[in-house]
């Protein structure tokens, strides 16, 4: 079919010529002579004439029926049906150390082994399981879910909902299936949806739930439940079986009233669900994870936009005045560890800048990125152990494995860091400067992540991973 495409003009254009013969012999067929050597062209050249009268009617059909079918195509990748782990990565960053790792060791060398979708960005951090990795892409007002296979970087998977959009909210996979929510900030009546890689439909939606604000939080799978920030809407815990009604599918809901500006992870934890409320909140709420009934709740002095971590037997959290757009810049910031029954505060770290990421905890120390580039080590008395400074802005959570640390700064680098001396070991760009907030994460020994660019996955298999 390339072949020819280049040839269609050409044939139209002497069809058309031939046409404006023939009306032209009609007009000149007034005279006699006219009709005579009209008559004697056609006779001449007729198998010709019929080859062309046939070209003319078959090539725009073949071609208009191959343009459709590539087209219905484009847009689609092959639909393998995908068995996840059952628990693969049910919270944000893969558990509740925040880690952001499949367990394997970190590559410290390497370059870009593939990328995924160029044509879309990358806001939301990627979930692995096994050998694949889910990631949300948007672009423009839209959003769409993919998978690849980690090794190789061929799609294997594609999926959402027709009129799914723009997606800041990160998937976590849990019970075979993929759960997410939709929007940005200013996103109203925003979802949360359930995905089934495995039931063949078109747009692979198990169950969604409107909600009455944004859901740019990424949720939290317990126990059969999903429980998921819904902004200026408060939280909600779902059912997650989608054999469940749509009248069923609400276990609770707290309203925003009593819990405002909900947007960042919770973390689900010995029966409560730990809730960061951000600006008009400033606030660390505990909840019943049976019930959603208050359990208990600390005033801080700045909101909470960190997804908690448990440290020890504490509840490590970032807190600042900024947002994604003017962390670095808006003010000073602190980590702070609270008690996880009471939510009494234990020790409190001052920073230079907002702390929007989510530590990451390994042992008895906690790797933290503040917004204007600064990577802290923290052991469980709040004392600083080691720290790397880095010449951008970090507003994305570290990825951890074993002795390496992994940060994307706002100029499009990735820098490996050895978790013992801090020093850089390695690094790549990604692309030019942007709006880098997907989190790196560590899978099958290469690092995948988001990009305004599409979905790299760049870095050498470690000998012996």
């Amino acid at each position: 079919m390339v072949a020819i495409l280049p040839i269609l003009p050409a044939i139209g254009s002497l069809i058309w010529l031939i046409v404006v013969l023939i009306s032209s012999g009609v007009l000149w067929g007034f005279s006699r002579r006219g009709r005579r050597l009209l008559v004697a062209f056609i006779k001449s050249q007729w198998r010709g004439l019929a080859v062309l009268v046939g070209i003319s009617v078959t090539l725009p059909a073949i071609y208009s029926i191959s343009v459709r079918a590539l087209t219905e195509r484009s847009p689609k990748s092959p639909r393998s049906p995908i068995a996840f782990i059952p628990k693969g990565w049910p919270t944000s960053r893969g558990s509740l150390a925040r880690l952001g790792s499949d367990g394997t060791r970190g590559p410290r060398s390497g370059g870009v082994n593939w990328v995924g979708r160029r044509d879309y960005v990358f806001f939301s951090s990627p979930a692995i399981c096994g050998e694949y990795v889910v990631a949300i892409g948007s672009r423009g007002d839209s959003a769409r879910c993919f998978c690849w296979d980690v090794a190789t970087g061929a799609e294997v998977w594609n999926a959402g909902p027709r009129d799914y959009r723009m997606t800041l909210s990160s998937p976590i996979l849990a019970d075979g299936r993929i759960f997410c929510g939709e929007g940005v900030h200013h996103t109203p009546r925003a979802r949360v949806v359930c995905l089934d890689p495995a039931s063949g439909h078109e747009d692979g939606v198990a169950w969604n739930f409107a909600t009455a604000s944004h859901v740019e939080c990424t949720p939290a799978f317990d126990n059969g439940r999903v429980f998921v920030a819904a902004g200026d809407d408060g939280v909600y815990c779902f059912e997650a079986d989608p054999r469940h009604s749509a009248e069923q599918r609400v276990h609770w809901h707290i309203p925003g009233t009593q819990l405002p500006d909900a947007e960042t992870a919770l973390a689900v934890h010995a029966g409560r669900v730990y809730v960061g409320l951000g600006h008009g909140g400033n606030t660390m709420v505990a909840l019943s994870v049976e019930t959603g009934h208050e359990l208990s709740r600390a005033a801080l002095p700045l909101p909470v936009f960190s997804p908690p971590a448990i440290f020890g037997d504490g509840l490590l959290i970032g807190l600042g005045p900024g947002n994604l757009v003017n962390a670095p810049t808006a003010g000073a910031g602190e980590i702070r560890l609270l008690d996880l029954e009471k939510l009494q505060t234990r020790w409190t770290l001052p920073t230079t800048a907002s702390v929007l990421s989510s530590p990451a905890v390994i042992g008895d120390e906690a790797v933290v990125c503040v917004a204007d580039g600064h990577v802290l080590v923290v052991d469980q008395s709040g004392n600083v152990r080691r720290q790397w400074r880095s010449p951008s802005p970090i507003l994305t959570s570290p990825a951890v494995s074993l002795d390496t640390i992994y940060c994307v700064d706002a100029e499009g680098v990735l820098v490996a860091l050895d978790i013992g001396t801090m020093e850089p070991v390695w690094q790549v760009r990604l692309g030019p400067s942007g709006l880098y907030v997907s989190s790196p994460v560590v899978a099958r020994g290469r690092i995948v992540v988001g990009t305004p660019e599409g979905l790299m996955c760049v870095g050498t298999i470690p000998q012996g991973n």
